[in-house]
């Protein structure tokens, strides 16, 4: 369970329990990405021929493929991929460590926002008022959005006004790869293509 904290006004008890739902959600997303990544991550031999084996299996993953893009592929970037996977994964896999602070729409963050990190705290996560407008799914994919920013990196391009759309996130991954491996918003839809659903 997490530790879920009210610091401008009170949740009610539904609310709690949508935070736990979507944290849970964004755990199994976690294991079924981490289960496929595993199998990218996991070759065996010499550098050069490891690289190879991993490219194979990465474009053999479609959800790999479509989200943080097809090029540049060097054992570098496997190896930073792999960083923030385990990172994530890590931090849901001990739930009891999650610390969620629930700031109602007083915080600055909050004028905009649903959640934020907080200065890059694995396991810290502020949310507001718009969290609980979102479906299931986007909470889920909110939780997992802010433990990426915990791994250390900053979005490269938010995506824009009106919300964000799945061909901008696309582009970003064709065009510049490098870029979409250390954006939020290109992770949130790569677990989304690994949603066990409800």
């Amino acid at each position: 369970m997490a530790i879920i904290k009210a610091k401008a006004g009170s949740l009610a008890p539904a609310q709690e329990r949508e935070i736990e739902d979507a944290i849970d959600r964004a755990r199994r997303m976690s294991d079924r990405v981490w289960g496929r990544w595993s199998k990218i991550y996991g070759q065996v031999g010499r550098r050069r021929r490891k690289r190879r084996l991993r490219v194979d299996e990465w474009k053999s993953s479609p959800p790999f493929m479509e989200w943080f893009g097809w090029r540049a592929l060097r054992n570098g970037q496997f190896n930073k991929v792999n960083r923030r996977l385990r990172k994530v994964r890590r931090t849901l896999q001990r739930g009891d460590e999650i610390k969620v602070i629930y700031n109602g729409s007083s915080a600055p963050f909050c004028c905009s926002k649903v959640a934020w990190n907080g200065g890059f705290r694995r396991g810290r996560i502020h949310v507001c008022n718009g969290f609980f407008v979102e479906d299931a799914q986007e909470q889920a994919t909110t939780i997992v959005h802010e433990m990426v920013h915990a791994t250390g990196i900053s979005q490269w391009g938010q995506p824009g006004r009106g919300g964000g759309n799945s061909g901008n996130y696309r582009e970003r991954a064709s065009h510049t790869p490098r870029k979409a491996r250390r954006n939020p918003y290109n992770y949130e839809r790569l677990f989304v293509d690994f949603d066990p659903g409800p």
